[in-house]
């Protein structure tokens, strides 16, 4: 009795051993094949940039590229020109206050050296 109880876990040993040893060749196969697939995609494209003299140029999506401003929209175009000459006139509006503000304080100190000559 001891023998066929010992011979049926033997049994279960071999097939788990088959069964993960087909696992592990079907995933050796899968990876061949895709090595296989990845080298013939490269030696077509190495043949057909060989058979073509002129050179080989991929096509590129510009909608996926980042951009660093999104000049396709016009209203902010035009929202940030008008900023810029808005920035522009303010800033030549508050030289020609400071100018102005200059010029009083001029005159002020001249009609205050005048009153200040006349009393002494």
């Amino acid at each position: 009795m001891n023998t066929s109880a010992q011979a049926t876990p033997n049994t279960t040993n071999k097939k788990q051993k088959t069964t993960s040893e087909k696992k592990i060749t079907s995933k050796i196969k899968i990876k061949k094949q895709k090595k296989s697939s990845q080298i013939r995609k490269l030696t077509n494209t190495t043949t057909q940039a060989k058979k073509s003299t002129e050179p080989h140029y991929e096509t590129v999506d510009l909608s996926k590229r980042k951009r660093s401003f999104d000049w396709d929209k016009p209203y902010l175009l035009a929202a940030y020109a008008a900023l810029w000459i808005f920035l522009f006139f303010y800033l030549i509006l508050l030289t020609q206050r400071l100018r102005q503000t200059e010029n009083d304080i001029k005159t002020l100190e001249s009609i205050l050296k005048e009153k200040l000559d006349e009393q002494s």
